[in-house]
């Protein structure tokens, strides 16, 4: 292991949100995120494989050793399947930060990464209650997903309501629960609203509640409701969901379906606190894991990396 100083770009003294900077909040800081490059530096490197080098931040001592080993052993298989998902044959090389990006270092703090093209991926940790090393996976799952979204340049806006969304639905695909767990939700923030049509269009931000709510509800309303692909969703990129669902099924005007859809199960003016992005499937349609329309891209099972 190296302790050093990271390369330029690295561990700067900048605090503020730039309008460049690509991120990945939790509902509670929804409106006070501030990039902490600071408390990346400096930063030990804990080992590389062929698309990763893995830092973190020498502060964290054993147990960012231990979270940084998790991933590890992780990234590449993560990468492997995002690079299925998207379809793409040009090979990236990524850093990972890990670093205590929440005052209590419980997982919340996120993730960011200061452009769409920006490989250079700073995640969070989870020390308490418990260390999850999974928490900071998913971060980078989710970070690692809008860099393949820039670099496919077919549609996802990463810094849009629908590629946050995206972003969101395969980390909790590749990490099934784990950020759920730890309140990175916000399908609820969509239904307990006007619901308005975000499928249609796409908001130019990727912290909107309201935005990101709608679009993982209706991102995991294809994969689960109507059985397809994650492949097949990634690869139907286009500048609204709406798009997306016409690339895939040649049919247009989605959104009053889905919406009639939800509104069975969740009706209007009924206040929800699901506590999950997928509440699907609906009316006992079929869930995803069985036979899927156009094929499936799935991940290999993960183990708990604790």
């Amino acid at each position: 292991m190296q302790t050093k100083r990271l390369r330029r770009g690295y561990g700067t003294r900048r605090s503020r949100l730039s309008a460049g900077h690509r991120v990945f909040v939790h509902p509670k800081h929804q409106g006070v995120f501030k990039v902490r490059s600071t408390v990346a530096w400096p930063a030990t490197l804990a080992g590389s494989t062929p698309h990763f080098q893995v830092y973190y931040a020498s502060v964290l001592g054993q147990p960012g050793q231990s979270i940084a080993q998790s991933a590890l052993k992780n990234c590449e298989r993560d990468y492997q399947t995002l690079t299925g998902y998207f379809g793409l044959k040009q090979s990236l090389q990524f850093n990972i930060i890990l670093a205590p990006l929440s005052q209590h270092m419980d997982g919340t703090g996120g993730a960011y990464h200061h452009s769409c093209l920006a490989t250079d991926l700073y995640c969070d940790v989870q020390l308490t209650p418990d260390i999850d090393p999974d928490a900071s996976n998913a971060l980078v799952v989710a970070e690692e997903v809008e860099v393949f979204e820039a670099v496919q340049a077919k549609g996802w806006q990463c810094g849009g309501s629908n590629g946050e969304g995206l972003s969101r639905v395969l980390a909790s695909a590749l990490y099934p629960g784990v950020l759920e767990g730890l309140g990175y939700v916000s399908a609820a923030d969509w239904l307990n609203s006007r619901r308005r049509n975000f499928v249609w269009r796409t908001l130019p931000t990727d912290r909107s509640g309201l935005g990101n709510g709608c679009a993982v509800l209706f991102l995991n309303y294809l994969h689960v409701q109507l059985g397809l692909g994650w492949d097949k969703i990634c690869q139907a990129a286009a500048p609204t969901l709406a798009g997306t669902y016409k690339a895939l099924t040649g049919k247009k005007a989605p959104f009053a379906e889905f919406a009639a859809l939800l509104e069975k199960k969740f009706p209007r003016g009924q206040h929800t606190d699901l506590a999950t992005d997928n509440p699907f499937p609906i009316n006992g349609a079929p869930a995803a894991g069985g036979e899927t329309k156009g094929g499936d891209s799935k991940p290999a099972p993960r183990s708990k990396s604790k």
